[in-house]
């Protein structure tokens, strides 16, 4: 099998897999070692400080990251400093795409349902890259790599919303998404900036 060029390759930002429970690292006083129902997972020291800028640089470009326009820098914490404690409690997955020299391209969060019912789905979040990086095709391998991460996980089902008027459709229509939900303006961006927010869903089995 053809070994994929290391400038291709993904890995969890912060995560890898690991037989044996580790303790956990702490970066800037928040743990960042989720450990899943299935195995433990060993975090090295997370680049907190790329994932905040990132986080930033997206939200101001105008990427729907679930904040308004020019978001604080402290509302950006508050929101790592809860996929932080949603990460150890092993309810989500945080997935990145990084490059060859360690910095972050993009990353996407994987939620699980807290109804057993719904075991063999998953909600994918917060998925955004860079704005400098944009139209090379990282989204897609890092939908590759959250697709991927899912499987693992035994899903069959993947579900994301996402807000309409960004051409988000046409992208995510590509890679095996289909239409399920749609709620005409319930994001307001800004006052008279109304949009619909839209669910899809693709099957993973």
């Amino acid at each position: 099998m053809t070994r994929r060029p290391r400038h291709l390759r993904s890995r969890r930002a912060w995560c890898t897999s690991s037989s044996k429970i580790t303790r956990p690292r702490v970066v800037g006083g928040t743990s960042w070692s989720p450990r899943t129902p299935a195995r433990s997972v060993a975090c090295p020291e997370a680049p907190r400080a790329q994932l905040r800028g990132l986080w930033t640089r997206v939200n101001d470009a105008g990427g729907s990251v679930g904040f308004l326009p020019g978001a604080s820098a402290e509302a950006v914490e508050a929101e790592l400093d809860r996929r932080a404690a949603a990460l150890e409690s092993g309810t989500q997955t945080g997935l990145a795409l990084m490059s060859p020299t360690g910095s972050i391209i993009g990353v996407g969060f994987l939620r699980r349902a807290t109804n057993e019912l719904m075991s063999h789905a998953r909600v994918a979040e917060a998925v955004m890259i860079d704005p400098q990086r944009q139209g090379r095709g990282h989204g897609r391998q890092l939908m590759a790599v959250l697709h991927r991460a899912a499987r693992e996980q035994g899903v069959e089902l993947l579900t994301l919303d996402y807000r309409d008027g960004d051409g988000l459709g046409d992208f995510y229509g590509q890679l095996g998404y289909r239409e399920v939900g749609r709620v005409p303006g319930l994001i307001r961006v800004a006052e008279g900036d109304d949009r619909d927010s839209v669910t899809l869903v693709r099957r993973l089995d």
